[in-house]
């Protein structure tokens, strides 16, 4: 009965660690990708603003600009606020009339405080980023460029950022963190490094420092997945970490905690179930008791491991991404809702079937499984037969067991398509700003001849007028 009982509790824990190798890489690989995302709309956000500011600029250089311009230019590009100030830091132009109403008033702060670097020539263009509102309530996001040379000043460009920041709370990092933590069986979910707790699920947890645990500081410096037994309040809970690195920068270490009130059930279960059936044996015989404490135990491993199962299928199957595991006998353990919407396949009919014979048309991904390649942010283009082309994000990881054999494959991908054709769109409006900077150039130098010509015409009139007086 001991022996039995030690076997099924290392039996379950040793399912339970997989599938939370499983949670903290989607949990890495889906915060990972929503970072990247962030920055990826704010670099966009500045270049849009950069460009106007641009254009305002190109209009300063040939003395056309005016308030009743910028106004023009601002709903045109749905700007909340554009500025030019001199030299000296004093606003000359805006394209709100009505900010004249704050005249004399003190705001929060100066606007040297931001472009001073513009202001002394230091710096041609800057991001000032997101800022409070200097009059009102509210945040904005704001660039600046210095005016052409013969004037002086800057130029600044303002976009209010309380619709964005509503809508980075609604998709960010802490959000995608959120809303993994609320998934039945998970304790808490937290982003840590060796001062502080960065971001959690949860607030005002009582977790230990990195300054007071070897574990962490170990998992922290070794890049490594480890995982424990800790406790956590009143009770104990599965943890497993995870160091967070994004494009080469180490951020800090995901801890994870997993209820263990199942398995804490089972474990109970099973050593009392050990004591009945050691009291059975003095009276029934060896044999037919061993049968049944293993059909016994057999089963409650098999309905702990389906409960194991049912609240993990849940986190992983609504990932946004799509998750593909693959077992050590080449056949799909795991292929959540989103890899069916992306491969056009019914995800539950998927599970238990070899690899080879569901993904064989799509040569990338095959490839990539065939091989138990680890790969990191691999982009592949898929195209299926009367459905859009997508571009796939793919990130990889291979799980050994304790005799270093490959025991599981998981792939994790990202459909990427709406940030590359952002990217696309970005790269059509430098090439139409440098067009636009091109006319321009060529248009003085049309200029400068046409000046010339005028010149000479003027002084040849004033000759044969002389003569012919």
């Amino acid at each position: 009965s001991y022996i039995e009982y030690s076997q099924n509790k290392h039996e379950i824990y040793h399912l339970l660690d997989e599938h939370a190798n499983s949670i903290i890489f989607a949990v890495d690989k889906s915060s990972a990708n929503t970072i990247i995302s962030e920055k990826e709309i704010e670099n966009l956000l500045s270049q849009h603003l950069l460009g106007v500011a641009r254009n305002i600029y190109r209009i300063d250089s040939i003395s056309l600009l005016s308030n009743e311009l910028l106004v023009k230019i601002a709903e045109e590009n749905e700007i909340y606020r554009i500025n030019v100030f001199d030299e000296f830091g004093k606003k000359i132009y805006q394209n709100i009339i009505e900010g004249r109403m704050h005249y004399g008033e003190k705001g929060k702060y100066s606007p040297k405080d931001y472009i001073d670097s513009v202001l002394k020539g230091k710096n041609k263009e800057i991001v000032i980023g997101f800022k409070s509102a200097r009059m009102e309530k509210g945040t904005r996001y704001a660039v600046a460029v210095s005016r052409p040379r013969n004037r002086g000043g800057a130029i600044v460009v303002n976009l209010d950022a309380e619709t964005y920041l509503e809508f980075m709370k609604k998709i960010g990092f802490e959000k995608t963190i959120s809303d993994i933590g609320k998934k039945s069986g998970i304790e808490y979910i937290v982003l840590q490094n060796n001062k502080d707790i960065l971001t959690s699920d949860k607030q005002n947890l009582d977790l230990s420092k990195f300054s007071d645990d070897v574990f962490l500081q170990r998992a922290f410096r070794q890049d490594s997945v480890a995982s424990r037994v800790i406790n956590f309040g009143d009770k104990k809970v599965f943890e497993i970490v995870k160091s967070f690195v994004v494009e080469n920068e180490k951020i800090g270490l995901f801890r994870v905690g997993l209820s263990m009130d199942e398995i804490n059930l089972l474990e109970s279960k099973m050593l009392w179930r050990g004591v009945i059936i050691s009291l059975v044996i003095i009276v029934i015989s060896v044999i037919v008791i061993a049968v049944v404490v293993s059909n016994q135990n057999y089963k409650m491993v098999s309905e702990e491991f389906a409960k194991i199962q049912t609240f993990t299928g849940e986190i992983l199957a609504n990932m946004t991404q799509a998750v593909i595991t693959i077992n050590m006998n080449d056949e799909i353990e795991i292929f959540n809702k989103k890899a069916g919407e992306i491969f056009c396949l019914d995800s539950e009919k998927m599970v238990s079937e070899k690899y080879s014979n569901v993904l064989r048309n799509f040569k990338d991904i095959f490839e990539i499984i065939d091989r138990k390649k680890e790969v990191n942010n691999y982009e592949i283009i898929l195209n299926i037969e009367g459905k859009e082309r997508r571009t796939l994000s793919v990130n990889s990881t291979v799980i050994f067991d304790k005799e270093n054999r490959i025991s599981a494959f998981t792939v994790v991908i990202d459909d990427i398509t709406e940030i590359k054709n952002n990217e696309k769109q970005k790269q059509q409006n430098e090439k139409m700003i440098a067009m636009g900077e091109l006319a321009s150039g060529e248009a003085h130098e049309v200029r400068n001849k046409l000046h010339s010509i005028k010149k000479i015409a003027q002084r040849c009139e004033k000759e044969y007028s002389d003569r012919l007086n």
